[in-house]
């Protein structure tokens, strides 16, 4: 088993947090890889974040960990904000997963959480404005 490492970038112009992440997926790494980017000196509630875990396995994930990933997000809500948060992921399995999350917290938290398996469309997707 890989641990799951992280990086984290402030991307400018754009003004926007790139999360790449590579190893395997556990709750325990996630929560830790949010907390990780909010605590940074430039986080401001509302930003939007790319989280791409193209190089992550996602392995026996079961709904629980999804649900308590989510119940991490309602917690940290007012901390992430009202911006917009795209998973980048490589596979429609992968895609799928993400997807539950996605349908766990919407509703739930402030922040708009999208699913993507293309970089471009995340990306122009970050770009676009809520309210366009």
């Amino acid at each position: 088993m890989n641990i799951l490492n992280w990086t984290i970038e402030l991307i400018e112009p754009a003004h926007f947090v790139k999360v790449t992440t590579q190893g395997d997926f556990a709750l325990e790494d996630c929560l830790g890889m949010k907390k990780d980017f909010l605590s940074r000196d430039y986080w401001k509630p509302g930003m939007n974040v790319l989280i791409d875990y193209r190089q992550t396995a996602f392995v026996n994930i079961k709904l629980d960990a999804l649900r308590a990933a989510g119940a991490f997000h309602e917690e940290k809500s007012e901390q992430i904000g009202d911006g917009r948060m795209a998973f980048l992921m490589k596979s429609p399995h992968d895609f799928g997963l993400a997807r539950q999350y996605e349908m766990i917290t919407e509703g739930e938290v402030l922040s708009h959480v999208h699913v993507f398996l293309k970089e471009e469309n995340a990306l122009a997707w970050l770009r676009e404005t809520l309210f366009a």
